[in-house]
């Protein structure tokens, strides 16, 4: 039987969770010394940068990182952060991101001022985790599996538009593959998926 491609016509057909991991240490041991301490340090910075946005709008870290992670999909970090602080200033843009992924920011912000549950505003593990990872830099085993991280597990840079929807399974796959790889090197999933992230943007000139 043909293995099935997960992805664009081209592309190598779903890694085991093993394989993946072997893929993703082999990044990591591309990445340059810099690179080790920034990806690092890399949700910890987004922290810090949550909480300025939360004492400068008035509104809860918890939400912040909610908002960023909204409106980040496909969206470089730079317009991401950018959108992020004009959304939770009141600002009227021009924004960079999706029309409905800003309507949730918003709608995040709006819960939040008035004390009601926003969490589940967000829709799909990526987004959640990555408002997690934001929220709580400390914690092991949450893992933000995007496109870029999917491409790093695969060896093949894949793009938002040319991949499918994941399975519950497959997705937790991918965690699986950066928990164990992380477990090899002594990082934190979330540390070895931002080193990855930011080795394979240099690599690929993204």
């Amino acid at each position: 039987m043909t293995p099935q491609r997960l992805f664009e016509p081209g592309a190598p057909p779903w890694c085991c969770t093993e394989e993946a991991a072997e893929n993703i240490l082999t990044v990591y041991r591309q990445a340059h010394a810099l690179e080790v301490k920034f990806g690092t340090c890399w949700y910890w910075n987004a922290n810090r940068m949550a909480h300025r946005l939360a004492l400068i709008g008035r509104v809860s870290v918890p939400a912040v990182c909610h908002v960023i992670a909204a409106l980040s999909p496909n969206s470089r970090w730079e317009d991401n952060m950018r959108d992020a602080e004009m959304a939770v200033l009141g600002k009227r843009g021009p924004y960079r991101c999706y029309k409905a992924n800003l309507k949730k920011a918003k709608a995040i912000i709006a819960a939040d001022r008035k004390s009601e549950p926003f969490k589940q505003i967000l829709k799909g593990p990526k987004v959640s985790a990555f408002a997690h990872n934001i929220q709580h830099p400390r914690t092991a085993g949450i893992v933000t599996i995007d496109a870029h991280a999917y491409s790093v597990a695969h060896l093949w840079r894949f793009t938002t538009h040319g991949m499918v929807r994941l399975t519950e399974q497959r997705y937790s796959e991918m965690v699986a593959a950066y928990v164990a790889a992380a477990a090899t090197v002594g990082l934190k999933p979330h540390q070895l998926q931002a080193i990855t992230w930011v080795t394979w943007k240099r690599k690929h000139s993204i």
